[in-house]
C-alpha cells in the first residue's frame, strides 16, 4: 500500500490557518534539521522546538528560520524548578506553548510530537473537522527496523487486526497477537487539539478541563510517522539517551525491560566500543525485522517523508512580534500551571470520521 502524493496540493499553508507541532528535544543539528524539513513537508506551518539540554549550537542555527521557533529550557525556563521526569517536561512544554497559542489566536492546531515523530495530514480534510470538534488523532505508522539502510527508511508498518496479527504469529514475526509486541514504539498514536478550546495535550490522548476523554476526529490521512529505532545505530542512540534523561512513569512492561538491560549497561562503565556491541547484540535480539516478509504479508507501507508537498505558510510580521512578546512573558513564568490534569480518562474517547472530501483530479 502507498500513501497519496502529494499531500496538500492547495498552495500556501493550506486552506486552515496556521497549523504548529511542538516537541520537546535533545539530538544533533543535522538530525533536528531533518526533523523539522520532514514536518514542514508533512502539513505542518511552525515548530515550537523546545530544547532539552543546553544546545546553543541549535538555538543558534535556527533563530533565523522562517518556520521554527526555537526555546531553551533553562533554568529562567523552569523557574519554579525543573521536573525529574522527561515525560512531565514534554506535556509541560507542549501546553505552556498551547497556552501562548490561544492567547494569540491565529494557530488553528497544535500538534504534540516526539524528534523521531513526523506529522503528516492532509490539509483541506483537516480544514474539514467540524469547528466543535476540540482535537484529532492521527494514527502510527512505525518505520521497519533493520540494521542499517542505504537510504532513510521508507516502509512503515500500520496497526494491525486481530486476524493479521494472528496470521502473523504463526508465520513466527511476533510472540503474540498484539499490536503492543508488533510495534516497539507507541501504537496511540498522537493527537492534536484547537490551542483557543480548553483540551489539554498530552503524550497520546487530549484531554478536557476535568482530566476527562474529549472528542477527537480521525481520518486516513492524519498519520505520524514514527521512526522509532529504525536501524542499530538508532536504537543504541535512542536509547542510551532515553536513560539519561530522567525517569519515565508511562514505558509499556517490553519497553521497561529494554529500559532496565540499557540501564545495566550503562551502569557496568563499559569501553565505549564494548558498550556499542552489547547494544547491537540487544538490538539484533529485540528489535530488528525482515522488511521482505513484513512486504510478503501485506502489513507495511510505502511512505517517503522527504517528498511531501506541502508548502509552510509562513508567519506575518506581526505574528512573529506577537510571538516573541508572549514567549517573553512566558519565560520567567512557573510553569507547574501548564502540567495537564492529573487523572487519566477512564473511558476511551470518542473517534468520529473527519468529512470525507472529494479529491482535486
Amino acid at each position: 500500500m502507498t500513501s497519496p502524493e502529494p499531500i496538500d496540493p492547495s498552495g500556501q499553508g493550506g486552506p486552515d490557518g496556521i497549523v504548529a507541532a511542538v516537541s520537546t528535544v535533545k539530538d544533533t543539528l543535522p538530525r533536528l534539521e531533518q526533523y523539522v524539513a520532514r514536518n514542514l513537508a508533512g502539513g505542518v506551518d511552525h515548530l515550537f522546538v523546545l530544547l532539552d539540554a543546553d544546545q546553543p549550537e541549535v538555538a543558534d542555527a535556527f533563530a533565523g528560520h522562517p518556520h521554527v521557533t526555537c526555546v531553551r529550557t533553562d533554568d529562567a525556563w523552569w523557574a519554579d524548578g525543573r521536573p525529574p521526569e522527561l515525560n512531565h517536561r514534554q506535556r509541560i512544554n507542549a501546553n505552556a506553548v498551547r497556552s501562548l497559542l490561544g492567547d494569540l489566536g491565529w494557530a488553528s492546531w497544535l500538534f504534540h510530537v516526539d524528534g523521531d515523530e513526523v506529522v503528516r495530514v492532509d490539509r483541506q480534510r483537516l480544514a474539514a473537522v467540524p469547528a466543535a470538534t476540540p482535537a484529532v488523532r492521527l494514527e502510527v505508522r512505525e518505520a521497519v527496523s533493520r540494521m542499517r539502510w542505504e537510504q532513510p527508511p521508507t516502509w512503515f508498518k500500520r496497526p494491525l487486526e486481530k486476524p493479521e496479527l494472528r496470521r502473523l504469529v504463526r508465520r513466527g514475526v511476533i510472540a503474540r497477537p498484539s499490536n503492543g509486541v508488533f510495534l516497539h514504539g507507541h501504537a496511540d498514536g498522537k493527537a492534536g487539539v484547537r490551542p483557543a478550546g480548553d483540551a489539554w495535550l498530552t503524550l497520546h490522548d487530549p484531554v478536557g478541563p476535568d482530566g476527562g476523554a474529549v472528542e477527537t476526529a480521525a481520518d486516513a490521512s492524519f498519520l505520524v510517522l514514527h521512526y522509532e529505532s529504525y536501524s542499530g545505530e538508532e536504537f543504541a542512540r535512542k536509547w542510551t539517551a532515553l536513560a539519561q534523561a530522567g525517569p519515565d512513569t508511562r514505558l509499556r512492561p517490553v519497553r521497561q525491560r529494554t529500559m532496565d538491560v540499557v540501564q545495566e549497561l550503562l551502569a557496568r562503565g563499559l569501553a565505549p566500543d564494548a558498550l556499542e556491541r552489547e547494544l547491537l547484540a540487544l538490538y539484533e535480539r529485540t528489535i530488528a525485522e525482515d522488511l521482505d516478509l513484513l512486504r510478503e504479508l501485506g502489513v507495511v507501507e510505502h511512505i517517503d517523508a522527504d517528498r511531501g508537498a506541502h508548502r509552510p505558510a509562513a508567519l506575518t510580521d506581526e505574528q512573529r512580534a506577537q510571538l516573541a512578546a508572549g514567549l517573553d512573558r512566558l519565560v520567567g513564568r512557573p510553569k507547574a500551571g501548564f502540567r495537564p490534569p492529573a487523572n487519566r480518562p477512564t473511558e476511551p474517547p470518542a473517534v468520529t470520521a473527519a468529512p470525507r472530501l472529494r479529491r482535486r483530479s
